[in-house]
């Protein structure tokens, strides 16, 4: 007799059931349903592959742009910039292919952080099959957004290679002497020094790459994006009325559209590291000033 293959794309997006595949928290549950694709028709089971693709892509975006605008920083800062480009990528290194200490807990000590033995035994697999030897395993590792067996602080050791590996290369790869676009001219370098460490200007970097069209769309229950689970993603979990009052026309403090002197430091920010501005920020600029003409 053959398996029902009952189970659709919708019950995973809903998170009623969990993909065997999937590292997930336990809990005492007893209406836990953990299934396997054969449990589902050919195309629900595409369906579900294409979005935990999308998933994927997204975290690691996420995390390789946060990453990338922090170290940017750094190195503008530093007084030894050879040194520490040199330390960064040793650290990168260590973690992707360095002998792992037969030990619990492995100090990354220029990051000042700690990896779990299994944690960087999984990062170091993935690396290899994925990139050193070409094979694609696919993303069945990936939960639904709205699963709550899945753990709400942490990325999949998968997502967290995979943006290792992009970070590694960026590194070895970019001229960060010549990364600044020397014809720009700066207006607000104090500003800008400033807003790389605000709330705002997060939530406005995602908007001007295109990176929240994506979250926006990625984290709709029913038709409406779900504000604090975007906030989430983004690592700024308080900041969701960032994002709906930015979303919005009205005129509000945490409007980002709406402070003409936020855009002129992201557009600054955008200018100096030669990097492009979406078109739906500058449509969402143009929306709000076309309501405001019609008061």
């Amino acid at each position: 007799m053959k398996k029902l293959k009952k189970y659709t794309f919708e019950n995973w997006w809903k998170g009623e059931i969990v993909l065997m595949y999937a590292v997930r928290v336990h809990k005492k549950d007893e209406n836990l349903k953990v299934v396997t694709w054969d449990d589902f028709k050919s195309e629900e089971r595409a369906k579900i592959e294409q979005k935990q693709k999308e998933l994927f892509e997204q975290a690691v975006s996420n995390l390789f742009a946060r990453k990338k605008a922090e170290f940017t920083k750094q190195f503008a800062d530093s007084k030894a910039k050879e040194i520490l480009l040199k330390h960064e990528i040793k650290q990168c290194y260590d973690i992707l292919f360095e002998q792992i200490p037969f030990a619990g807990i492995i100090l990354a000590t220029h990051w000042d952080m700690s990896f779990d033995y299994n944690d960087l035994r999984s990062i170091q697999r993935f690396v290899k099959q994925k990139f050193i030897l070409g094979k694609d395993e696919g993303y069945a590792f990936m939960h639904s957004p709205h699963c709550k067996y899945r753990h709400n602080n942490k990325h999949s050791v998968e997502v967290y290679a995979c943006y290792l590996w992009k970070y590694y290369n960026w590194l070895l790869e970019s001229n960060l002497n010549q990364d600044e676009n020397p014809n720009v001219t700066y207006k607000y370098p104090k500003e800008l020094e400033r807003a790389v460490k605000c709330k705002w200007f997060v939530i406005a970097i995602a908007f001007a790459n295109g990176e929240m069209d994506k979250l926006l769309e990625a984290y709709k229950v029913d038709g409406t994006p779900n504000y604090s689970a975007i906030s989430r993603k983004i690592g700024m979990p308080k900041s969701r009325s960032w994002i709906s009052e930015s979303l919005s026309v009205r005129k509000s403090d945490k409007n980002i559209f709406a402070n003409h002197k936020k855009i002129e430091i992201i557009e600054e920010y955008f200018r100096i590291h030669n990097m492009q501005i979406c078109d739906s920020f500058y449509q969402r600029i143009a929306k709000l000033k076309k309501q405001g003409s019609k008061k």
